[in-house]
């Protein structure tokens, strides 16, 4: 089984005929360019917050905490995110500042 598709190449017009290998094939490059797309995307919002983050100097949790939320209101980044790259676990993000003294 054979598909035609017609193509328009300067001016003039071909008819192409593409297997069903083909046609799959390039389905699945253009999968796999979309993930590779939004792997960069999200890699290059990674290192855009880590230059934010490499400026600043956060030791303390309670200073992590108040760059997290920096980070957020910032980046538009989730929670989970923002505590990733801080290297700070969430759930000592839900400790209240008072009781880790």
């Amino acid at each position: 089984m054979r598909i035609a598709k017609r193509l328009t190449t300067n001016g003039r017009r071909s008819t192409v005929a593409w297997k069903p290998r083909t046609i799959r094939r390039l389905r699945e490059l253009e999968e796999r360019d979309r993930r590779l797309k939004q792997m960069y995307a999200e890699l290059s919002l990674d290192h855009r917050v880590l230059k934010d983050v490499l400026t600043k100097k956060a030791l303390a949790p309670a200073v992590k905490r108040q760059l997290i939320a920096g980070l957020r209101a910032a980046h538009k980044l989730s929670e989970r995110q923002a505590c990733k790259i801080v290297m700070l676990r969430r759930s000592v993000l839900s400790i209240p500042a008072a009781a880790e003294s």
